[in-house]
């Protein structure tokens, strides 16, 4: 799915969230509530093509992931995250193969939690695993990532369904375009053998999670 599709699927999540929640609603003091989801998404590169087009599609990957909430009251929350990810058939068939997990430690504010369904903005940071092959060269390496975001819940009486788009700052290989599209090799190095540059670079991400609360 396109990333302007996740964009306006958030939007109309957020835009909906005008009613109070039948649910019970959190306590106002400092009682801490965990929970703990699994969510599902992508993300790709920011990159602009030789006709001047924004896009947001540049290495990219798709993947699922785990994570655990800790709630502190009804607005401030923590959360911690294992996620996994691996490159798509298109950016395999363009030269690059790539699998990375990412660690993210992140805190967050809910801005309706009463609400039917509650927007969030977060931010978070973390390790990244990642393994990389380009032509007949493989690196593995460690890297550090940091993102912001944004996302919204809808309350299905304690389940908790949502989405959330995030910009991150995360390695990405270096790499040129091919006449067919993307085009992924290693770089040549002084001595003259293959190796593998990353830097770091803007890519946006999409996900849809579930939720609960014990």
């Amino acid at each position: 799915m396109r990333m302007h599709a996740f964009v306006g699927m958030l939007a109309a999540l957020t835009f909906l969230a005008a009613a109070p929640a039948s649910a019970e609603k959190k306590p106002d003091d400092d009682t801490i509530t965990l929970g703990a989801g699994a969510r599902v998404g992508g993300y790709g590169f920011r990159e602009v093509t030789e006709e001047g087009t924004l896009t947001w599609d540049d290495c990219r990957m798709d993947g699922v992931g785990l994570f655990g909430t800790a709630d502190f009251g009804k607005y401030l929350f923590a959360e911690l995250s294992l996620d996994y990810y691996h490159a798509i058939g298109e950016v395999i068939a363009s030269g690059m193969d790539r699998q990375s997990a990412t660690v993210l430690g992140a805190a967050g504010l809910r801005l309706y939690p009463d609400f039917i369904i509650s927007p969030y903005i977060q931010a978070g940071v973390g390790p990244e695993w990642t393994k990389i092959s380009m032509e007949t060269a493989t690196e593995t390496k460690l890297l550090a990532a940091a993102f912001v975001g944004v996302g919204g819940e809808l309350d299905l009486w304690g389940l908790k369904l949502g989405s959330n788009i995030r910009v991150f700052t995360m390695g990405e290989p270096v790499h040129g375009p091919g006449p067919g599209g993307h085009h992924h090799q290693p770089t040549l190095a002084l001595d003259g053998s293959r190796a593998i540059e990353t830097e770091y670079e803007v890519a946006g991400q999409a996900q849809f999670f579930v939720r609960r609360e014990f």
